[in-house]
């Protein structure tokens, strides 16, 4: 499981840090994992960069994106959460920091998304990606294809 968002520090990265971390720390990461102990598979990850989402801090803690748990630096966090409020940039951000995390992730066996489809963000769901453009569908297949048959 690889996150940024469960760790203050990579929350508070610029957009341009974040899309790197995962090519310089996690592609590492993994590559030393595969030598050490054989087969290495990220097990779930998203496009998130923040904890937005109903119940993911735990049931009765809050989050950031219905403003029960706040600090001055994340009024506007909530936001990042509906696909209305996307601007092409922050359309763009998701789509490269997806990407370099799939990059990052097949210097192993691979990855699995979490989750296919969510009710409330599409941050975490795959099909909501897919459709707003900022996850390609087709890595798992060109991964899977690459892997097996080239």
């Amino acid at each position: 499981h690889q996150y940024l968002i469960f760790d203050y520090n990579l929350i508070r990265l610029s957009r341009k840090r974040q899309v790197r971390f995962p090519c310089d720390v996690w592609s590492q990461s993994i590559q030393q994992s595969t030598a050490k102990f054989g087969p290495t598979l990220v097990g779930e990850f998203s496009s998130a960069t923040n904890d937005c989402a109903t119940w993911l801090n735990g049931i009765g803690v809050g989050s950031r994106w219905d403003g029960t748990f706040i600090s001055d630096e994340d009024k506007a966090a909530g936001q990042q959460n509906r696909v209305g409020y996307y601007t092409p940039e922050y359309r763009k951000f998701l789509s490269d920091f997806t990407q370099t995390q799939m990059d990052a992730f097949e210097q192993g066996m691979g990855w699995f998304y979490w989750n296919f489809k969510t009710e409330t963000n599409a941050l975490w769901s795959y099909f909501d990606g897919v459709e707003q453009g900022y996850v390609r569908y087709w890595f798992c297949l060109l991964f899977f294809f690459s892997r097996v048959w080239l």
